[in-house]
């Protein structure tokens, strides 16, 4: 039964990669599609939809939201060039010991790049890190 659940988890992650130009969006990569979606919107409301508890109130004391925006921008721009949200996919990996926890990673035109920490918080996934 073990290996049955480890079967299942292992191909769930692989399973889960998905295009962002669809609807199809997973709720595990909601946040990050949203923090790339954002970026293109230049929308701070939507950006700090993104981010867990912890790192809202991190944000907002360290930086504000219109500072935080022009950081990803500037970040996005140098590492994405001027993306569109069709260039994006996701792949959701679970944390093997906590249901909460997973990371995304996000591949720009077929290609790897980041994997961001995600938590489950208030029953919806949050990026939890900067």
């Amino acid at each position: 039964m073990k290996t049955l659940i480890k079967l299942i988890a292992i191909s769930t992650i692989f399973i889960q990669t998905l295009s962002a130009n669809t609807d199809n969006i997973t709720p595990q990569a909601t946040p990050i599609y949203n923090l790339f979606d954002s970026i293109i919107k230049q929308n701070e409301t939507q950006l700090k939809t993104v981010f867990s508890e912890r790192m809202v109130t991190t944000l907002e004391k360290k930086y504000g939201w219109t500072e935080s925006l022009k950081q990803y921008t500037k970040l996005f721009k140098k590492e994405f060039g001027d993306y569109q949200m069709k260039d994006l996919s996701f792949k959701f990996e679970a944390d093997s010991t906590n249901d909460s926890k997973g990371r995304i990673w996000t591949f720009f035109k077929g290609k790897k790049t980041e994997n961001l920490s995600i938590i489950l918080e208030n029953d919806k996934w949050k990026m939890n890190e900067r």
